[in-house]
Protein backbone atom coordinates (compact mmCIF):
# COMPACT_ATOMS: atom_id res chain seq x y z
CA UNK A 1 0.00 0.00 0.00
CA UNK A 2 1.54 3.26 -0.76
CA UNK A 3 -0.51 6.28 1.07
CA UNK A 4 0.76 9.96 1.25
CA UNK A 5 -0.54 12.97 2.59
CA UNK A 6 1.01 16.28 1.00
CA UNK A 7 1.45 19.53 3.27
CA UNK A 8 2.52 21.96 1.26
CA UNK A 9 0.59 21.51 -1.80
CA UNK A 10 0.44 24.69 -4.10
CA UNK A 11 -3.87 23.53 -4.62
CA UNK A 12 -2.78 22.20 -8.01
CA UNK A 13 -2.30 18.93 -9.11
CA UNK A 14 -1.66 17.94 -12.81
CA UNK A 15 -2.05 14.15 -12.87
CA UNK A 16 -1.47 12.57 -16.34
CA UNK A 17 -1.73 9.21 -18.14
CA UNK A 18 0.48 9.29 -21.29
CA UNK A 19 -0.81 5.96 -22.69
CA UNK A 20 -3.73 7.29 -23.07
CA UNK A 21 -2.85 10.65 -23.38
CA UNK A 22 -5.20 12.01 -20.86
CA UNK A 23 -4.76 14.61 -17.97
CA UNK A 24 -6.55 15.69 -15.22
CA UNK A 25 -5.93 19.33 -13.37
CA UNK A 26 -7.24 18.94 -9.81
CA UNK A 27 -7.58 22.35 -8.02
CA UNK A 28 -8.94 23.04 -4.54
CA UNK A 29 -9.20 26.34 -2.54
CA UNK A 30 -8.61 26.66 1.22
CA UNK A 31 -8.91 25.28 3.52
CA UNK A 32 -8.36 21.78 1.41
CA UNK A 33 -4.78 22.32 2.33
CA UNK A 34 -3.28 19.05 2.32
CA UNK A 35 -3.61 16.09 -0.85
CA UNK A 36 -3.89 12.61 0.09
CA UNK A 37 -2.77 10.08 -2.37
CA UNK A 38 -3.63 6.56 -1.58
CA UNK A 39 -2.04 3.67 -4.19
CA UNK A 40 -2.97 -0.01 -2.98
CA UNK A 41 -0.67 -3.22 -4.00
CA UNK A 42 -1.18 -4.58 -6.94
CA UNK A 43 -4.25 -2.60 -7.96
CA UNK A 44 -4.82 -0.55 -11.59
CA UNK A 45 -6.09 2.40 -9.60
CA UNK A 46 -5.14 5.31 -7.55
CA UNK A 47 -7.31 8.06 -4.76
CA UNK A 48 -5.96 11.71 -5.06
CA UNK A 49 -7.83 13.87 -2.47
CA UNK A 50 -7.74 17.09 -1.28
CA UNK A 51 -8.70 17.55 2.40
CA UNK A 52 -8.59 19.67 4.65
CA UNK A 53 -6.59 18.36 7.70
CA UNK A 54 -3.91 15.54 8.09
CA UNK A 55 -5.49 12.43 9.83
CA UNK A 56 -5.51 12.67 13.19
CA UNK A 57 -5.54 16.64 13.15
CA UNK A 58 -7.07 17.24 16.08
CA UNK A 59 -5.15 15.33 18.39
CA UNK A 60 -2.10 16.42 16.52
CA UNK A 61 -3.12 20.00 17.39
CA UNK A 62 -1.72 19.78 21.03
CA UNK A 63 1.83 18.70 19.43
CA UNK A 64 2.08 20.53 16.25
CA UNK A 65 1.11 23.94 15.17
CA UNK A 66 -2.25 23.83 13.23
CA UNK A 67 -0.58 25.09 10.07
CA UNK A 68 1.20 21.71 9.58
CA UNK A 69 -1.38 19.42 10.69
CA UNK A 70 -4.89 21.75 9.66
CA UNK A 71 -8.21 20.77 10.99
CA UNK A 72 -10.65 23.75 12.02
CA UNK A 73 -13.16 23.40 15.09
CA UNK A 74 -16.35 24.64 14.29
CA UNK A 75 -19.31 25.95 16.52
CA UNK A 76 -22.76 24.68 15.78
CA UNK A 77 -24.60 26.59 12.90
CA UNK A 78 -20.43 27.40 11.47
CA UNK A 79 -19.39 26.22 8.45
CA UNK A 80 -16.28 26.45 5.52
CA UNK A 81 -16.39 26.12 2.03
CA UNK A 82 -13.82 24.91 -0.67
CA UNK A 83 -14.36 24.61 -4.36
CA UNK A 84 -12.54 21.85 -6.17
CA UNK A 85 -12.56 21.76 -9.74
CA UNK A 86 -11.59 18.51 -11.89
CA UNK A 87 -10.56 19.37 -15.77
CA UNK A 88 -9.63 16.68 -18.00
CA UNK A 89 -7.71 17.48 -21.25
CA UNK A 90 -7.04 14.69 -24.22
CA UNK A 91 -4.16 15.35 -26.33
CA UNK A 92 -3.34 14.30 -29.89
Amino acid sequence: MFSIILTAWDHVADIHWPDERRTLRMTATQPLDFLVVYSPPGKDWFCAEPVSNTSDAFNLNATYDPTQVGGQPLEPGQSLTSVMTFDVAFSE
